[in-house]
């Protein structure tokens, strides 16, 4: 898992700065994993930045408020609805 460091590093990236081609485009990733653990660590390994990446060819930069919930805690809860959802 990446440290609370590099991670506060990745969100300051600037995407603008930022070439297409080495964004990573998530509708390609595949997530994989028995826990919601597991699953965000496999999402951030292929992620690379979890704060700036592409869908399709569309670059996004995403941001939390300070008194949100973590980055962490919010990909969890996606990927917890995940597999709620595939059980259906």
């Amino acid at each position: 898992m990446m440290s609370v460091e590099v991670l506060d590093e990745l969100a300051r990236t600037d995407i603008t700065e930022q070439s297409r081609d080495t964004l990573v485009d998530i509708s390609k990733i595949t997530v994989r994993g028995d826990s919601p653990r597991q699953r965000l660590a496999f999402y951030m390994e292929q992620v690379k930045n979890p704060y700036c990446f592409k869908v399709g060819n569309i670059p996004v930069k995403i941001s939390f408020s300070d008194d949100g919930p973590t980055l962490e805690d919010t990909l969890t809860r996606f990927f917890k609805s995940i597999k709620k959802q595939r059980q259906v």
